[in-house]
């Protein structure tokens, strides 16, 4: 019995479509299943077919003793992603450059769609093997097409992953991902950003990205000395996070719009001590909190 799946050539990774939406998951476990020899308490599961020889005693009553079915599914999706990148790349051909793009696009949308379908799902160890082969083939396209497709959304979910940030401000060791996801809810929390324009994934690339993209940017809603005290507060949490690398980054805009230049922030921090001193000690509140859990 063959263990790929048929190739829709116009959608290389309709297998992980199926996989996820249409739970096809239960014909890629069934295939473990495809020759039985009985003994008296087990049965040998035996599959062969040209790419693999593989053999597992099975308990005859209790399917959870299944031995390395796990093994079994991963060969299955590592095959089956051979086939869609030989797909893809033959779908890439003879198209344009714009239209390669394009095309490129929409399969990450699709890759996409199904890391978060597979969040939904609960399969105990499948979901791993899934995420992990998804995050392989998404790492395998952005390096192999970077001329054609520099950023997608997906690329920030599969840097999530990496142990390590390499970010323009250098977070301290201690720093994992964690801290960026919770300042991100924080910052809304104390209506300093608007979660709409500045989404979980922009916030994420400015923080963590060597080299974030042109559309990350974080736009405050609250007046200059509130946002350059906050951006001040910020600072033990790097080595190299200040007013020069603020403006350096061109990430960080002001309510009117502007980007943060060093002037602005080292003038803002002199101003408004006695009008803002609420807002200053509520953040001063909160990234006490946030020091006493990252900051050992």
């Amino acid at each position: 019995m063959d263990i790929t799946f048929p190739i829709n050539a116009n959608k290389p990774f309709a297998f992980y479509d199926d996989l996820l939406f249409n739970h096809s998951i239960n014909n890629v476990l069934n295939l473990f299943f495809h020759k039985s020899t009985l003994t008296e308490n087990h049965h040998l599961v035996i599959e062969k077919n040209k790419d693999f020889t593989f053999e597992s005693w099975v308990g005859n009553s209790d399917t959870s003793d299944l031995i390395d079915i796990d093994k079994h599914f991963k060969l299955v999706l590592n095959l089956n992603t051979r086939n869609a990148i030989e797909s893809l790349e033959k779908l890439l051909k003879n198209k344009e450059e714009v239209k390669k793009t394009t095309c490129l696009n929409s399969q990450l949308n699709l890759l996409d769609s199904c890391i978060e379908k597979n969040k939904t799902e609960n399969w105990t160890e499948f979901n791993e093997i899934i995420q992990k082969e998804l995050f392989s083939i998404i790492t395998e396209i952005k390096i192999k097409y970077t001329h054609l497709i520099t950023y997608h959304k997906v690329f920030i979910k599969i840097q999530d992953n990496i142990d390590g940030i390499d970010s323009i401000f250098s977070p301290k060791q201690e720093i994992k991902r964690s801290f960026f996801k919770k300042l991100h809810s924080l910052l809304i929390d104390l209506d300093m950003i608007d979660d709409i324009v500045v989404n979980e994934d922009v916030f994420l690339d400015v923080f963590t990205s060597a080299k974030p993209q042109i559309e990350s940017q974080i736009r405050f809603i609250k007046p200059n000395p509130i946002v350059a005290y906050l951006l001040k507060s910020l600072e033990p949490f790097f080595y190299d996070f200040n007013a020069v690398t603020i403006e350096k980054s061109q990430c960080f805009i002001n309510k009117q719009g502007k980007l943060f230049q060093t002037t602005d922030l080292y003038t803002a921090l002199s101003r408004g001590k006695d009008k803002y001193h609420n807002e200053f000690n509520k953040i001063d509140l909160q990234i006490s909190k946030l020091q006493k859990e990252y900051l050992k």
